[in-house]
Order: structure tokens, then C-alpha cells, then sequence
């Protein structure tokens, strides 16, 4: 019996529950498979517990920068693609300009975001995975 691949799965991290379920409707509409974290605590467990490929990681989280999260996830998971969840604030300009020259985040999305901002940068990780 020939089993189907597993699809691609994808962890959602942000305290906005609603952004999280918002952002789980669509990628699961797109056939990935989500799993949900409120806090970086729940990240971390999930990231241990689960294998993913893509995580999305707010970027105002209270308690941890989004940088040093994404890190951590990478330590346990090294081929972990990280994509902040970016406001409009000064400090969100400069964690989205820092993430990419650490290492730590390969993309990221502004709030509010449209479906296919996601999409797009959501197949673009998938096709251009870290070496």
C-alpha cells in the first residue's frame, strides 16, 4: 500500500491566538500540517516534541526575542526554516533586518498580512531550504 507523503509541517508562535488560528486556516487550506504554539515556552516543547520545517515566530513575544527563539529552535532542530511575524514598530524593522544577517530567519511577513504574502514566502522557504 502506497502511503502518501507527509506534508510539510509548519509551527504558528504568536500570543495573538487569533493570528495563529488565522494563520493555521490558511496553510492547512494549503495542505500543510500546523501545529500551534502561544508562547515560546510552547514553541520550544513543540520544536521537541515535533518535527517541523517552517516556523513562524512573532515577533513581539513577551519574555524572548524572536531572534534568540529562532535560534534555539535551529539548535534542536537545525533545518528549521524560521519567517517573523513583523509589525509596523521601529523595533520589528530591526529584528526583521538583524534576523536575516545572524542567520536566524530566512523570511518574514508584515501585520496585518494578505494570503498570499504567506504563500509566497512559505513556498519560497520550501523551494530554497538552508543548505
Amino acid at each position: 500500500m502506497n502511503e502518501s507523503p507527509r506534508p510539510t509541517q509548519v509551527l504558528v508562535v504568536d500570543d495573538e491566538r487569533n493570528l495563529c488560528w488565522t494563520l493555521r486556516g490558511i496553510l492547512e487550506d494549503e495542505g500543510f500540517g500546523v501545529t500551534v504554539a502561544v508562547s515560546a515556552m510552547a514553541a520550544l516543547k513543540a520544536a521537541m516534541d515535533k518535527s517541523c520545517e517552517i516556523v513562524f515566530i512573532g515577533s513581539r513575544l513577551p519574555g524572548v526575542n524572536a531572534i534568540t527563539l529562532a535560534r534555539l529552535i535551529q539548535h534542536l532542530r537545525p533545518e528549521t526554516l524560521c519567517i517573523l511575524i513583523r509589525s509596523a514598530s521601529r523595533e520589528d524593522d530591526r529584528t526583521g533586518r538583524e534576523g536575516p544577517e545572524q542567520g536566524a530567519i530566512c523570511g518574514a511577513i508584515s501585520k496585518p498580512f494578505r494570503t498570499n504574502e504567506i504563500l509566497s514566502v512559505v513556498h519560497a522557504a520550501v523551494a530554497n531550504p538552508r543548505s
